[in-house]
């Protein structure tokens, strides 16, 4: 699982240069997709650097943002900042 904030080819990069290609070529990635410097998606670049790879993408999993602060984050807190937190890395603040 990648998920590092804009710096995902980076750190894709650094897995293939680091590890046996021929033993990530049995691997799954699941890769969350973020914003450059400039504000646009990363979407593209990443299913690029791994297609030079040989990888494909199998599925893609968007989400909502409406849907992301659910009624299982009340169970963990009132707060706005904990909301936005638990909507942001679908997690508690804690």
């Amino acid at each position: 699982m990648i998920d590092v904030d804009g710096s995902e080819i980076d750190v894709i990069r650094s897995i293939f240069t680091c590890d046996n290609e021929e033993t990530l070529k049995q691997s799954y990635f699941f890769i969350e997709t973020d914003y450059d410097s400039s504000g646009n998606s990363n979407r593209n670049s990443i299913i690029d650097e791994f297609g030079i790879r040989g990888f494909r993408m199998r599925k893609e999993i968007k989400q909502n943002p409406l849907e992301r602060i659910s009624c299982i984050a009340q169970k963990y807190t009132q707060s706005f900042l904990d909301l936005a937190i638990y909507g942001m890395e679908g997690r508690p603040a804690n």
